[in-house]
């Protein structure tokens, strides 16, 4: 699979989620795409996911996407992931639950799933 670099993104729009709903994300793409002097043909922000792959596949735009969300959708589209080279971004996920509640079933599979995704 080709790696492209932040390089590629000039002048294509680009779509990210909105700023307030992961805000030190939207930060640091922005700067690394501005500290590598990327002029963007656009940026929109979009909250649904669906949407953001609809315009994607349509050839309307290019997100960023974590690598595990790209292997769930690549199978019901026709968008494709690629590393990006010169974007040094680790993405963390978090899951939080009360003591209390551990044992209950829901919040023993939350736990049980984010044990088989960290490995």
């Amino acid at each position: 699979m080709p790696a492209i670099g932040l390089e590629d993104f000039k002048g294509e729009r680009m779509i990210l989620e909105p700023g307030e709903a992961r805000p030190g994300l939207y930060a640091d793409i922005i700067s690394a795409v501005r500290s590598q002097e990327v002029t963007l043909g656009g940026l929109a922000e979009v909250t649904d996911l669906e949407a953001v792959l609809v315009l994607v596949a349509i050839g309307d735009a290019v997100t960023f996407l974590a690598r595990r969300t790209a292997d769930l959708v690549a199978p019901l589209s026709s968008v494709v992931w690629r590393p990006v080279v010169d974007l040094d971004l680790t993405l963390s996920e978090v899951v939080t639950w009360r003591t209390k509640d551990a044992d209950l079933r829901v919040i023993r599979a939350l736990i049980d799933s984010a044990a088989t995704l960290n490995g």
